[in-house]
């Protein structure tokens, strides 16, 4: 039977609270958890120089484990998610992608993370309209983690992630394709890399698509099982929302716990970090945020007790 595990993404105290001791006090106190994914845009390799970087980073380890919380990895935020980095046409902006990759490992290593994870490359257009060029810059990327796995084993990581996305621009984003990076990706890494499924990016409706590729429920028992951490929001499948799960939302969305539980199971899953991904916007107060996070961890604990 999986063991299924309530985590939450950090993305939701970015800009708002700025100290390892606050996210790790509202995390215990205020929500409960026990585990945490690290937001990227919270202590971003490039833009908060050394010495500061490693300290917050170890700060962060600090305040962690003296609340019992544990930081299951280190995730790529909004600011990664607006760059090309790894797929950028021209090679020196993707060694630079490369090198902010590197920088996230070294960091993920420093607050005691067990892994690094996210979507680190957006394709252009022009790119992606092409018939070779395309493959192309997939492969980039997949040449780009076999060498990034060498880093996380080196400093002492379990796994990489690479999170399914919804367009072509971000592979993978249907289900054949996932299938084909997962087992190519792994060939010759030095760690695991495992995919994160997202239950809300099944809506590449404007895009070339199976109706399986739509289908949240399929995707879990496709790959539950070599994706340790996923990522759960309530959406309508249309769009990733990133809602909660709160009564308003639960009445408009298609994710059931029920029913990812059960995906999960015929996976043949043994561990899922279920983790929240709740977005919101700059309009709404410190106190509407984690009122929304906390009733969506009451919510699923009718399913998930751990």
């Amino acid at each position: 039977m999986a063991k299924t595990i309530l985590a939450v993404n950090m993305c939701f105290l970015r800009k708002r609270w700025a100290e390892p001791e606050e996210w790790a006090e509202i995390i215990d106190e205020k929500l409960g958890l026990r585990y945490a994914e690290f937001c990227s845009d919270l202590l971003d390799p490039f833009f908060v120089p050394e010495p500061t970087r490693t300290q917050i980073a170890r700060k962060t380890k600090m305040a962690f484990e003296s609340r019992g919380i544990t930081i299951v990895a280190y995730y790529t935020g909004v600011i990664t998610h607006c760059l090309n980095l790894l797929s950028h046409p021209h090679l020196t902006v993707r060694n630079r992608g490369m090198e902010w990759c590197q920088k996230a490992i070294l960091l993920a290593a420093a607050m005691g993370a067990g892994a690094v994870g996210g979507h680190f490359d957006t394709i252009v257009h022009s790119d992606c309209l092409d018939p070779k060029r395309r493959p192309a810059r997939i492969n980039d990327v997949i040449r780009s983690f076999q060498s990034l796995s060498h880093d996380a084993k080196r400093h002492g990581l379990n796994f990489l992630l690479w999170e399914q996305m919804y367009t072509p621009s971000e592979a993978p984003y249907t289900i054949a394709e996932a299938e084909d990076i997962y087992e190519r990706v792994n060939e010759g890494a030095a760690v695991p890399v495992y995919l994160t499924i997202d239950v809300g990016h099944m809506c590449n409706l404007h895009y070339p698509h199976s109706e399986d590729d739509l289908n949240p429920y399929l995707w879990l028992e496709k790959f539950a099982h070599i994706s340790p951490v996923i990522h759960i929001q309530q959406t309508d499948g249309k769009m990733s929302h990133h809602w909660p799960f709160t009564d308003e939302y639960n009445r408009e969305g298609i994710i059931q716990p029920g029913k990812v539980l059960k995906a999960i199971e015929k996976s043949g899953s043994q561990r899922n970090y279920l983790t929240f991904e709740i977005f919101h916007s700059l309009g709404q107060t410190e106190e509407m945020v984690i009122d929304d996070i906390k009733r969506s961890i009451d919510y699923w604990r009718k399913w998930v007790t751990e």
